[in-house]
């Protein structure tokens, strides 16, 4: 039932979980979006047009609760997705001690994470903010993006009333 919850919007259902673990997405502004005339991106190009966009209108691009450690691999495992060829094997591989998070693909999806903030999108100050920061700078429209997961959407519904927010899956990063 819990996870079957997190996949529960104002009645209607828009996913079947296969456990209780829950889905990431980004949380944007659309209000913000409608108003810079820009989409939701679809690849890492798209984001980083976006965020210049964003930082120019003068919001933060995306801010991320980065203190807290357990929000890190939801990054790693989502840019190993896209560097890896198997990338569950090889974490599983990983954490058996067959190999190392240093071997160059785990080193490529790290760095993949790295050019987030090279590129402008995410927040440097990210790493000294935690979740209630993250999500007051969220809801007072100083950013206008987050990434978070399903747990979210309780949150934003009792405290996102001035504008109108949406979702959007990691992006395809380039190559």
């Amino acid at each position: 039932p819990a996870a079957l919850e997190a996949y529960t919007v104002g009645g209607k259902v828009y996913g079947v979980p296969i456990s209780t673990l829950s889905t990431s997405t980004f949380f944007y502004n659309a209000d913000v979006f409608a108003k810079l005339e820009i989409s939701p991106p679809q690849t890492y190009e798209e984001f980083q047009a976006i965020a210049s966009t964003l930082s120019d209108a003068g919001y933060i691009p995306v801010l991320h609760q980065g203190k807290n450690p357990w929000m890190w691999p939801m990054w790693y495992f989502e840019t190993a997705a896209q560097t890896m060829g198997d990338p569950i094997a090889k974490t599983e591989s990983n954490l058996r001690g067959e190999t190392k998070f240093t071997d160059p693909e785990d080193v490529a999806a790290l760095a993949a994470i790295g050019r987030f903030v090279e590129d402008g999108i995410l927040d440097q100050d990210s790493l000294t903010v935690d979740w209630d920061g993250m999500r007051s700078a969220f809801a007072t429209q100083q950013s206008a993006i987050y990434y978070g997961g399903t747990w979210e959407l309780p949150w934003l519904d009792e405290n996102v009333s001035d504008f109108t927010y949406g979702v959007f899956p990691f992006p395809k990063l380039a190559d």
